[in-house]
């Protein structure tokens, strides 16, 4: 079990909480009936990565956002200035703690990571005091080629659909009308994404994060945005990508001999 320092419980009150935020996040609100933690994103009105939240209903039925934790203020006061009249508020729980760990505790009150089973188990809890089993939570992800939204996207500026957050589960393309949907939509439905998530293995451990470029024969084919032990996550051109494995499969960062494989959810 690890805690999740980065991570911050805001909880959301009032009668308008459902129909507010389902006006607000990609995600359709109303699979909570089912699921019980979602996964979204808030948008720019261009479709562009803003925040990412993690919904969650409490035992009692209370709604919770788990969010980062550098932005839980930021993400209040931009929420606040759409509510209008909406009976709507966001209130900084500093006493909950989000926690990751690959094994289900059946006493807490957790759920399995809405992105993708292999993750392992997400919840929240009131205290510190727990057993650290496990402390691997970065590693996981990318050795999943789940990116890390707040440190591996750009807010304002990465396209979601870029990140594979249409295989994330953190897109609705049914519910609906949300801030950035149009732009979003049109990607998907006009398959106009020409850059996409792969994962990178190597055996060097000394590859850093700021050797940014996927060579082949020369060729700049993309970048590394996250690396954690021997994984990394790299955001390549699809096209350019496909041609160059037809080619030949040798690729490298920095002269370091890399593999290049298709992330599980992607298949």
């Amino acid at each position: 079990m690890e805690i999740l320092r980065d991570r911050a419980v805001v909880e959301v009150a009032g009668k308008d909480k459902t129909s507010f935020l389902q006006g607000i996040i990609t995600n359709d609100i109303n699979l909570l009936e089912s699921k019980k933690c979602l996964f979204s994103l808030i948008l720019t009105p261009q479709g562009k990565f803003l925040y990412e939240v993690f919904l969650f209903l409490s035992e009692e039925g209370d709604l919770y956002m788990d969010c980062f934790s550098e932005k839980a203020e930021e993400l209040i006061a931009y929420l606040s200035k759409y509510k209008l009249r909406a009976d709507v508020e966001f209130l900084l729980n500093k006493k909950l703690k989000i926690y990751w760990s690959k094994d289900n505790h059946q006493h807490l009150c957790e759920y399995v990571d809405p992105r993708m089973t292999d993750v392992g188990y997400r919840g929240v809890i009131e205290q510190e005091e727990v057993m650290r089993d496990y402390n691997g939570y970065n590693e996981v992800l990318c050795e999943l080629s789940i990116p890390n939204c707040h440190y591996d996207m750009n807010p304002e500026k990465s396209f979601p659909l870029e990140y594979g957050m249409d295989h994330l589960n953190a897109i609705s393309f049914t519910k609906g009308c949300f801030i950035g949907q149009e732009l979003t939509a049109r990607m998907k439905h006009r398959m106009v994404v020409r850059k996409s998530l792969y994962k990178v293995v190597f055996d060097s451990a000394d590859l850093k994060i700021e050797d940014p470029i996927i060579y082949h024969n020369g060729q700049k084919l993309g970048e590394i945005i996250a690396k954690e032990g021997k994984f990394a996550i790299a955001k390549l051109r699809d096209e350019e990508y496909e041609a160059a494995k037809q080619d030949s499969d040798s690729f490298s960062v920095d002269n370091h001999r890399v593999m290049i494989e298709i992330p599980k959810w992607k298949i």
